[in-house]
């Protein structure tokens, strides 16, 4: 008799992996090895593959474990984003990589953006969210928040108007930060540190900081 083990399952149920294993090895119920044939014979790729298919999981490894095991060590996708469509679609999670992981759980808002996108290339679950250029965009500014200094969080980030470069992305206290995806964004936050230091006391009522123009920064 072979068990199966599967490791770093979370919001995947383990039941279901297990039960997709063992259709793909032809067993109702618990899957056997044929007397004298090798564990290490099962086709590893081949269930790596329909688990990719049917779980939105970005890795899976299959491999035997002697004596009797089959260990499948998934990485689950993890959502980044919430999507709202602009034409009023569901909302719904996706990935770092922008696959749609399904909609979006009550709650999650409060610890991941928030987007507003014109042009989403699909909403089923693990199919690609965004246009490549899109995906460049928010990876960029996400990996861009993390040299943050002046306290405030970014929450949500509106792209309807990206085709023209004009970017709104809503702080955690309220006020935006009209950006352009066609500059760097490093650079661009920067410009918003540097706003904020010559506001000093002004802070609290803020209602944009416009870094549309690398050499001039505007703010109301």
């Amino acid at each position: 008799m072979t068990s199966l083990e599967v490791l770093n399952a979370q919001s995947i149920d383990p039941g279901k992996i297990e039960l997709l294993v063992k259709t793909e090895l032809g067993r109702k119920k618990l899957f056997t090895i044929p007397y004298g044939a090798s564990l290490f014979f099962v086709d590893s790729r081949r269930i790596e593959q329909a688990i990719l298919r049917e779980f939105t999981v970005k890795k899976v490894d299959v491999r035997p474990a002697l004596p009797h095991r089959l260990i499948i060590d998934l990485e689950e996708r993890i959502p980044r984003y919430i999507v709202k469509g602009s034409q009023g679609e569901d909302d719904y999670a996706a990935d770092d990589e922008g696959i749609a992981l399904g909609p979006a759980v009550l709650g999650e808002q409060q610890l991941l953006w928030i987007i507003t996108a014109p042009a989403i290339l699909s909403a089923t679950t693990g199919s690609a969210v965004f246009p490549r250029s899109t995906l460049s965009f928010l990876n960029a500014l996400e990996a861009s928040s993390a040299h943050i200094r002046q306290g405030y969080r970014i929450q949500e980030v509106d792209l309807t108007r990206m085709l023209l470069h004009d970017i709104a992305v809503k702080t955690s206290e309220q006020w935006f930060i009209l950006m352009s995806d066609a500059l760097d964004t490093d650079l661009q936050l920067l410009n918003v540190d540097r706003a904020l230091a010559e506001m000093k006391d002004e802070r609290k009522v803020i209602q944009y900081i416009d870094v549309r123009i690398l050499t001039k920064i505007f703010y109301k």
